[in-house]
């Protein structure tokens, strides 16, 4: 007996690829990009409210103040996760989110050494 040769997989795969280059074609290669536009369609940008050191400062010393008072490293790394950061203030943070997760991560030597020494550099910080 022979065989027939079947040309439905080659068209559908030919009809695949000229359906994908067409709407590539048609959407401008925009795909995955979202935009939000307006009744008079132009595109707005939402920005989030920049935070200040003084609203950084008092949020940093108000977790720190909880962790004095109940010494829960995680819930000190997880609050200070969550925190917003002024760009002035970043270095601080990190060295603020590693030494509490040192703490929480149970090297408590490295931690409190990281805490000290952020205590000495920063004297505001309720350490």
């Amino acid at each position: 007996m022979e065989s027939q040769r079947s040309w439905f997989p080659f068209i559908l795969a030919g009809v695949t690829v000229i359906m994908t280059a067409a709407f590539i074609v048609v959407d401008g290669g925009k795909i995955g990009s979202v935009s939000f536009s307006s009744a008079d369609d132009e595109t707005e940008r939402i920005a989030a409210p920049s935070v200040t050191e003084e609203s950084y400062t008092a949020a940093v010393t108000a977790v720190l103040s909880t962790y004095a008072t109940d010494r829960s490293a995680p819930d000190t790394y997880g609050a200070l996760i969550l925190l917003r950061v002024p760009p002035t203030m970043q270095q601080l943070h990190f060295d603020l989110v590693v030494a509490f997760g040192q703490l929480s991560a149970g090297n408590a030597q490295d931690g409190e050494a990281r805490l000290a020494a952020l205590k000495a550099q920063y004297s505001w910080l309720p350490l």
